[in-house]
């Protein structure tokens, strides 16, 4: 997974930043040209096309930019406790010949997250991805004299998966026959769709037979197996979700944890403490 650098981030392969950047695809980034001597940064909506990234910007700096073949920059992040991450790209942009070629870009029909993206497509080359991966110090008010455990710990369900094109009736049909409540959309990335999201949707009026994939989250939050549950559970408060996506160090899912099961796990949690303490 790389190596530590001196300041005790651990510094990401090629492979690891690019599966980052895949994983989060259909997301925000940041793009970044100098112009003038100053750097000027923009939000911008992104997808990836094999290693590449396409990006929909309109007219200005950003585009001048491209068209005079400037080296450009990207950069995407996360954070959740207990770690926080980076990518950066730097690389050669061009406008994308032709368009139909986007309709490759994944993840497929995702919607604009920054409004009004612009109408031309540009096309970032990953030649230089450099990432870091690095703890985050724990802050007063995440400290807490109750012990809690890792996720690794817990013996949490390994997440049920069905096809990207199942619909809504499908996705209930496997939740019924599973007894869960969440499964996960295709392969990779991994989608999150849960009943409350079923739910939220027939009574709206959608048809049973409506893809699961327009009521999916399509980036769903998520934690390591090294994240407590105190923490796990602080971050589904914080955000009102009801799955948490529990991933390993390597990102591959190894189950989702629900409010149910977490709050199962506090009490549990705490009753040790206390049975301790008597």
């Amino acid at each position: 997974m790389g190596w530590i650098d001196q300041r005790g981030s651990q510094v990401l392969p090629r492979n690891e930043c690019l599966r980052l950047l895949a994983v989060h695809a259909g997301g925000v980034g940041r793009i970044a040209v100098v112009d003038a001597g100053h750097a000027v940064i923009e939000p911008v909506n992104y997808r990836m096309l094999d290693q590449d990234i396409v990006v929909q910007i309109g007219p200005g700096l950003m585009l001048d930019a491209v068209d005079r073949q400037s080296i450009v920059a990207f950069e995407i992040d996360g954070m959740l406790p207990p770690e926080a991450w980076s990518v950066s790209v730097r690389g050669l942009a061009r406008r994308l010949d032709k368009p139909a070629i986007a309709e490759h870009a994944r993840p497929v029909g995702v919607g604009p997250v920054v409004p009004k993206p612009g109408t031309s497509l540009v096309v970032l080359r990953t030649d230089v991805v450099t990432g870091r991966r690095f703890p985050l110090q724990p802050s007063g008010s995440r400290q807490s004299s109750v012990a809690s455990r890792d996720l690794g710990g817990v013996a949490l369900r390994a997440p049920v998966r069905v096809p990207r094109d199942a619909t809504i009736r499908e996705a209930a049909t496997v939740m019924d026959d599973q007894r869960i409540s969440s499964v996960l959309l295709g392969d990779h990335p991994a989608w999150l769709v849960g009943e409350h999201d079923l739910i939220e949707a027939l009574a709206a009026g959608l048809d049973p037979t409506t893809p699961a994939a327009d009521v999916a989250t399509r980036m769903p939050l998520w934690a390591t197996t090294t994240t407590t549950v105190a923490e796990a559970a602080a971050i589904m408060a914080k955000h009102c979700v009801q799955h948490l996506l529990v991933m390993t160090a390597d990102g591959a899912p190894v189950g989702v944890l629900s409010r149910r099961e977490a709050l199962r796990q506090l009490l549990e949690e705490r009753s040790e403490t206390a049975g301790h303490q008597g």
